[in-house]
């Protein structure tokens, strides 16, 4: 331990209940409330973070896994 935290692509709670409020429980893209995912917009393997609002939202499944198809 005794370490500062490290940049970790695993979204904190706090993040987490800001984001759903936000997006009030429903995909971004088509409105779905079934199967949702918290997603980065920047990647993180493309240096987003996962510890702003900003940079994180809800999307379903499907297009949750349509992003991640066209990230190179």
């Amino acid at each position: 331990m005794g370490q500062s935290i490290p940049q970790t692509r695993l979204i904190p709670s706090e993040i987490k209940k800001e984001v759903w409020k936000r997006d009030k429980g429903k995909c971004v893209i088509c409105g779905a409330t079934t199967n949702l995912h918290f997603d980065h917009d920047l990647p993180f393997s493309k240096g987003g973070t996962s510890l702003t609002v900003k940079n994180v939202r809800l999307l379903c499944i499907k297009h949750n896994l349509e992003k991640s198809a066209k990230i190179e």
